[in-house]
């Protein structure tokens, strides 16, 4: 992987310049995102690639730490829930 070609996606920018997503919205995509790649044990910053028919793109998926709490994430939700609404907020971005 070539890191020129690594993007930067963060979570903080749900919240703002996308009209469809309310605030609270924005935080609840922002923390099930979190949960998952937390749950799979993946650190801030993970390396995400991404397909667009012939054309490969790498990301860093970045989240504020002073933001999160884990474990009130951990309580807050589960697999049923944050599977679809963690892969939502990264497609928005």
């Amino acid at each position: 992987m070539n890191d020129k070609n690594v993007g930067d996606l963060l979570l903080e920018s749900l919240s703002s310049g996308i009209p469809a997503l309310t605030e609270k919205k924005a935080s609840m995509l922002k923390e099930s995102c979190v949960w998952c790649l937390a749950k799979c044990e993946h650190l801030n910053g993970v390396k995400i690639e991404s397909f667009f028919g012939s054309r490969t793109n790498w990301f860093r998926v970045i989240w504020n730490d002073n933001d999160i709490d884990l474990e009130s994430i951990f309580r807050a939700y589960n697999s049923d829930d944050a599977i679809e609404f963690g892969a939502e907020a990264i497609s928005l971005l």
